[in-house]
């Protein structure tokens, strides 16, 4: 333990060590490239040889990478910035599932299966108000979901996050 905070406040405040780990930006020195110092204020954990940034700047599977798709598809959206949001199929406690309206109309539906096991969800957009018959995917992991029409059910991996565009 280095963090002031956990130190004066400890066992009730444990501090925030575990949350701030130097950066793994590579694979280029023991303290990953965060810095030349040949100890850093806190330990580099052991598996920033695979898990920094570098390596997953080029893998484009990788958690780096969706979240540049993310932020991509935000700066695209109008109604991902600033569209009203839209509870969807509040029956199924598994997935939280929501559209975002855009003033022009935009709609996006975001789906994310929080089980580990797979779910099906039904939309239900004319119901809530939300226009549209149509459901293009956008992002997915771990795979898309074929275009389909907005009133059939949709079944979602474990895990899974999907954004599509109603049309």
């Amino acid at each position: 333990m280095r963090d002031p905070i956990g130190i004066t406040g400890w066992p009730k405040e444990k501090g925030r060590d575990g949350e701030r780990t130097p950066m793994q930006w590579d694979d280029s020195n023991a303290q990953a490239g965060f810095s030349t110092n040949s100890r850093t204020w806190l330990p580099v954990t052991t598996n920033y040889r695979t898990v920094n940034v570098q390596n997953e700047s080029a893998d484009p599977e990788s958690l780096l990478s969706w979240h540049r798709k993310l932020i991509a598809l935000r700066r695209s959206s109008a109604a991902l910035r600033a569209g009203r949001t839209v509870m969807l199929d509040r029956a199924n406690g598994q997935v939280l599932t929501y559209a975002r309206v855009a003033q022009d109309g935009e709609t996006i539906v975001v789906a994310l299966n929080l089980s580990a096991q797979p779910q099906t969800i039904l939309l239900e957009l004319g119901a809530s108000g939300v226009r549209g018959s149509r459901l293009n995917t956008l992002l997915a992991s771990p795979a898309p979901l074929p275009a389909t029409a907005a009133d059939r059910p949709l079944t979602l991996a474990p895990f899974a996050a999907w954004v599509a565009a109603v049309n």
